[in-house]
């Protein structure tokens, strides 16, 4: 407020303005003299007998209109922060609509979220599907982010909610389509339930307790049990499961491996299988010292009798584990000394990535390498084992590929 003063018959009078009145009226000087008062802006001009008349009659402390919209009596109070309508929302930013996780893997989900009244750290979005339930509980950071890793169990597709709170109660949902796939499941040969793809040879067998046995543990012995309903598909592949071997004589031997072997028909394979020596060429060698057949193969072998020439020849006197590929025993590829014959249980995984192979032994890292040129075919998987004057069981269980994760 400004007090505008003058001389008037030698006193002293005040005229109050309000800064309203002199903003809207640009006033720039105000004069009083000889019983006149001229405000000068842009050719308005103001009487002072007339402001006087106005101030007197409004009593002291009275505003002066000056051509505002009002005269407001008193202090004027500041308008208050009312909240308005909340407007709320939340997207995904990660994953994708559409995309497919596997079943039972870590899967991290980005929102981000916006509310016009409340601010980010006020709100709380809750992570949701119709199958698993409530996943997790977030709150967004100050810039409205919010993170969280979710892990979804059930195969098929699903709808993943977030749904945005605010504190006034309000909430506001996106959705997100997701594909949960997985691997198939784990062939257990439990006995009664083995698949009829499945076939033996030689002296192999399914065991009763529900494994499959390559040679029991009886000398001079060779077996082999090969699913020759399907195929593995060429490709980037990865292939687990349970060995086990021991209780052997004459201090244990020879040893087993697991197959892919690529031909055309189960009866192509039914004359590598027959043709494939015992001993040191456990159950799959049919080329290079143990034969002279040509083949496109994989093996991964588990040796636990040293060959010194009889026929193939060992990098080791020691138990161990090697890549070797088309039927030929010798040609260890890849491969690392791992004591085996202790009569009991181990898991074995083993990755293909294009010419890359690694095999882990009871999840420890074993075997890394690359094989040049390597391209994998695919083909008839299978297991074989061999037996001579020494001798051991020779056990497989729980073979499980991961090759292709579908969602059902």
């Amino acid at each position: 407020m400004i007090l505008l003063s003058g001389f008037l018959w030698g006193c002293s009078q005040e005229i109050v303005v309000t800064d309203a009145c002199l903003s809207a009226c640009d006033v720039q000087a105000v004069e009083l003299a000889d019983g006149e008062s001229e405000v000068a802006d842009e050719g308005v001009d103001v009487g002072f007998d007339s402001l006087w008349d106005t101030a007197s009659d409004a009593g002291d402390g009275a505003g002066l209109d000056l051509g505002s919209d009002a005269a407001v009596d008193g202090p004027v109070d500041a308008p208050q922060d009312v909240p308005g309508e909340s407007e709320l929302n939340v997207f995904f930013t990660s994953p994708s609509q559409g995309n497919t996780v596997e079943a039972g893997v870590a899967l991290e989900v980005v929102v981000l979220a916006a509310d016009l009244v409340y601010g980010p750290e006020a709100l709380e979005i809750r992570l949701s599907t119709e199958e698993e339930g409530e996943l997790a509980l977030m709150t967004p950071d100050f810039a409205g982010w919010a993170q969280a890793s979710v892990v979804l169990s059930q195969a098929g597709w699903q709808v993943l909610r977030a749904v945005v709170k605010n504190p006034a109660g309000e909430e506001f949902e996106a959705k997100l389509d997701l594909g949960v796939c997985t691997f198939g499941q784990p062939e257990t040969f439990d006995a009664g339930l083995v698949d009829p793809q499945w076939q033996t040879f030689g002296d192999a067998y399914f065991d009763n307790e529900g494994w499959l046995e390559m040679t029991g543990n009886e000398q001079g012995r060779q077996g082999a049990i090969f699913n020759t309903g399907e195929k593995v598909n060429p490709g980037d592949i990865e292939v687990s499961f349970k060995i086990w071997t021991g209780g052997g004589i004459n201090s244990g031997a020879d040893g087993f491996a697991m197959s892919v072997i690529n031909v055309a028909t189960a009866w192509d394979l039914e004359q590598v299988i027959e043709n494939a020596n015992s001993g040191g060429c456990l159950g799959y060698g049919v080329s290079g010292p143990c034969g002279p057949m040509q083949l496109d193969a994989f093996h991964i072998e588990f040796d636990t009798w040293e060959n010194t020439g009889d026929p193939n020849q060992d990098p080791t006197s020691l138990n161990h584990i090697a890549v070797t590929l088309n039927g030929d025993p010798s040609n260890h590829h890849l491969w690392e000394s791992q004591f085996m014959e202790d009569s009991q249980w181990h898991d074995i995984l083993v990755k293909i990535d294009g010419q890359n192979v690694t095999v882990f032994f009871d999840g420890n890292l074993v075997i890394q390498g690359d094989l040049p040129a390597f391209q994998f075919h695919g083909g008839f998987l299978g297991f074989s084992g061999t037996t001579g004057w020494a001798t051991n069981f020779h056990r497989f269980d729980d073979l499980w590929v991961k090759q292709s994760c579908d969602v059902p």
